[in-house]
């Protein structure tokens, strides 16, 4: 799971009109980070869930690393307003037995201890 960090106060800063553009922004800039086989799908207000098929959770956090990185390196541009946009990334690993739905709730907990945390980091759920 990703979550737009401080997104709220975007909207409320600047109009829903920059909102939507911001989220239409970040699925582009990470469908630039992901790898083909990757998968990605907004999930809801400004969260997006990422498959990372057969991946270990090593590589899953060196690509939201890099992910970081270019988001750090390129600002959103919004009608001469430079936003500097941070993701909060939850992450959990697929295991025998665990519905993808459980998968989904722990790395929505993740997520969140991640927002309590500090935000613009990656959890991983244990």
């Amino acid at each position: 799971m990703a979550d737009i960090d401080n997104f709220k106060r975007i909207n409320d800063q600047y109009g829903h009109a920059c909102g939507d553009f911001v989220i239409q922004k970040i699925a582009k800039n990470l469908q630039k980070n992901l790898r083909e086989s990757d998968l990605i799908s907004r999930w809801g207000g400004e969260e997006f869930l990422i498959v990372f098929p057969s991946s270990d959770i090593s590589t899953v956090q060196t690509i939201l690393v890099r992910i970081q990185e270019y988001l750090k390196n390129n600002p959103i541009n919004w009608r001469e307003v430079i936003l500097s946009v941070t993701l909060t990334f939850g992450v959990a690993e697929n295991r025998e037995n665990t519905s993808f739905m459980e998968i989904c709730e722990e790395a929505d907990n993740a997520l969140y201890k991640g927002k309590s945390s500090g935000r613009n980091c990656i959890v991983v759920y244990e």
